[in-house]
């Protein structure tokens, strides 16, 4: 017999679990442990894992497998594990500090599905300073302009591209590339004021 048409039971697919409330619990408590998420990020997390379940098991209502997602969900944000608020605040903070630009922050809130009032409460007017701080932190994490190690040939356009890329403006990506040249350990905030 062909060894290619024999059956063989250790190459089929597993059958994913069914789904029930502990089950749904323990994943996305596992999911959580891993990574942090918004509420709407974590459903769509967790609908995936239930549509492959009921395509494993027809017999599952989907309809009420996602009533059970909602009360897991429910709990997890009594329990404080899914809480849009400090998720929203702590991605701020985060891709502030990386030197993404406001318009980038933004549209990664919108992204995670975080709602609208929350994105439009954390995201404040942005002054120009932040604005220049942010864009020096992305070129010094770049080694553009001013931080750049070496001289190289296509330096400006590469710089404003991905300054650009990052959701600067080019005034704003234009004035960072003719800055003078700076060490990579400068403290942003300082020197800002000082190339004013």
């Amino acid at each position: 017999m062909d060894k290619k048409s024999s059956p063989n039971p250790s190459n089929s697919p597993k059958k994913r679990k069914k789904i029930t409330r502990t089950y749904l619990e323990n994943a996305g408590a596992y999911y959580l442990e891993r990574f942090s998420a918004s509420v709407a990020s974590f459903r769509r997390v967790m609908e995936r894992k239930i549509t492959l379940s009921c395509k494993d098991h027809p017999e599952q209502d989907r309809a009420a497998c996602l009533d059970l997602l909602s009360g897991v969900i429910t709990k997890f944000e009594e329990l404080g594990y899914l809480n849009d608020n400090v998720y929203a605040r702590s991605l701020v903070h985060s891709l502030h500090a990386k030197g993404k630009s406001r318009s980038h922050i933004h549209m990664a809130l919108v992204q995670k599905g975080l709602p609208k009032d929350l994105v439009s409460e954390i995201m404040p007017e942005q002054d120009d300073a932040q604005d220049r701080e942010a864009a020096l932190r992305w070129a010094r994490r770049k080694r553009l302009g001013p931080f750049s190690l070496r001289a190289r040939d296509g330096d400006m356009k590469r710089g404003l591209a991905s300054l650009a890329r990052a959701g600067f403006g080019y005034d704003l990506a234009h004035w960072v590339m003719t800055l003078p040249p700076m060490p990579p350990t400068t403290l942003l905030s300082e020197d800002i004021n000082d190339t004013l």
